[in-house]
C-alpha cells in the first residue's frame, strides 16, 4: 500500500503556507507532511496548528529551496513507511484527488516519477484561474526522452513531482547551488531511475505572483539566466539532452533580454558573453530577437526613461 510524505519548503509565506499545509494534510494517502521553515523571519510555521499526528515542522538556516527540500527528504526517509514523496511550494495547494490520480497514472506506467497539469492561479485574482495542461503528445505517458524536461514547458517544476522512494534512498537529491531550474535537474538525474510521467489531469494551484517575485519571474531573471547556464554546461553535450536544451537557452535569453529592455537594462557584459560563447561551442544559432533587444530597444527604452521596478534612480 502506498504511504506518501508530502514536504513544504517554506520561506516568509506567513499568508499562504496554512493553506498549503491544510490542503496537503486532507490527503488520506498522505502518511506524513513536512514543513522545512528556511530561515523565514515573518513567524508563518509558528502559525500552524502542531496538533496533527501526521504535521512535522522543522527549521533551518536560510539555506534556499532546494536545501530545504533535501532537509524533508531526509526526515521523511527516516519514516520507514513512506513509500513516495510529493513536493508542494508553500504557496501553492493540492486540489481534491489531484495526488490520487497522478499516484494511479504512475503506477499504472511503472514510472519513477510524475508530474501533471495544474491550476494557474495569480494573486491579484486569485478565484480567476486558468487550467493548463500538457502538450497532448505528452499527456498520459511516459516522456520518450528524459531531456524533455528541459523544454521549455511549465510542467517541470519541483512543486508537484511525485516519486518513488527507492531513487531517494539510492542519494538523489536537490541540487542546492541552483535556486532556478533545480527541479529540471533533479528529473532529469530521477530519469536514470524510471520513467517520467505525465499526468494529464491538474493536480494543485500554482501562484503566480503580480509582482514577478516567483524564483522564474522578471524579479529573479539573471539569477534564473545564471543557473540556467550551470545547466547547459553540465547537460549540452548528452544526445538525449540538447535538442530541448537549445529550445529553452533560446527562448530564455531572449526573454531575459526583453525584460531587462523594457527596465532601460541589458544583461552585464560577462554573461552575455558567457551565452554567445555556449551557442557557439555547441553550433547553436544566437537568436536574433534577443540581439534586438539587448542592441536596439534597451537603449530607446532608456531615453525614454525607463527604470527597473522599485528603482528610484
Amino acid at each position: 500500500m502506498s504511504s506518501i510524505a508530502i514536504i513544504i519548503p517554506a520561506y516568509n509565506n506567513r499568508d499562504t503556507l496554512a493553506g498549503a499545509v491544510e490542503s496537503a494534510l486532507a490527503e488520506q494517502l498522505a502518511s506524513l507532511v513536512v514543513v522545512v521553515d528556511d530561515g523565514s523571519i515573518d513567524g508563518g510555521a509558528e502559525t500552524l496548528d502542531v496538533s496533527n499526528s501526521r504535521l512535522r515542522i522543522r527549521h533551518q538556516e536560510n539555506s534556499g529551496p532546494s536545501a530545504a527540500r533535501n532537509h524533508g527528504i531526509d526526515v521523511a526517509l527516516s519514516a520507514p513507511e513512506i513509500t513516495h514523496i510529493f513536493f508542494l511550494d508553500a504557496d501553492d495547494a493540492l486540489v481534491p484527488d489531484g495526488l490520487p490520480t497522478l499516484l494511479e497514472g504512475l503506477e499504472r506506467v511503472r514510472a519513477v516519477a510524475a508530474v501533471g497539469g495544474r491550476w494557474h492561479v495569480r494573486s491579484a485574482k486569485p478565484d480567476d484561474a486558468e487550467l493548463r495542461t500538457p502538450p497532448e503528445e505528452w499527456a498520459g505517458r511516459v516522456l520518450p526522452e528524459a531531456g524533455l524536461v528541459f523544454s521549455p514547458a511549465p510542467f517541470f517544476t519541483a512543486s508537484g513531482i511525485l516519486i518513488r522512494r527507492h531513487p531517494l534512498d539510492h542519494g538523489l537529491r536537490f541540487d542546492p547551488g541552483l535556486r532556478i531550474g533545480e527541479d529540471r535537474d533533479f528529473l532529469f538525474r530521477a530519469a536514470e531511475h524510471g520513467g517520467i510521467y505525465v499526468h494529464r489531469e491538474a493536480v494543485f494551484r500554482y501562484m503566480i505572483h503580480e509582482s514577478g517575485q516567483n524564483l522564474t519571474g522578471h524579479a529573479h531573471i539573471r539569477r534564473w539566466l545564471e543557473d540556467h547556464l550551470t545547466l547547459v554546461r553540465r547537460y549540452a553535450h548528452r544526445s538525449d539532452a540538447a535538442g530541448p536544451l537549445q529550445r529553452q537557452t533560446s527562448w530564455l535569453i531572449g526573454h531575459g533580454s526583453r525584460i531587462l529592455a523594457k527596465q532601460g537594462r541589458t544583461l552585464d557584459p560577462h554573461l552575455w558573453r558567457a551565452y554567445r560563447q555556449i551557442f557557439e561551442e555547441n553550433g547553436w544559432i544566437f537568436p536574433l530577437r534577443a540581439m534586438k533587444w539587448r542592441h536596439l530597444l534597451a537603449p530607446l527604452y532608456r531615453l525614454r526613461g525607463a527604470r527597473p521596478p522599485g528603482s528610484d534612480a
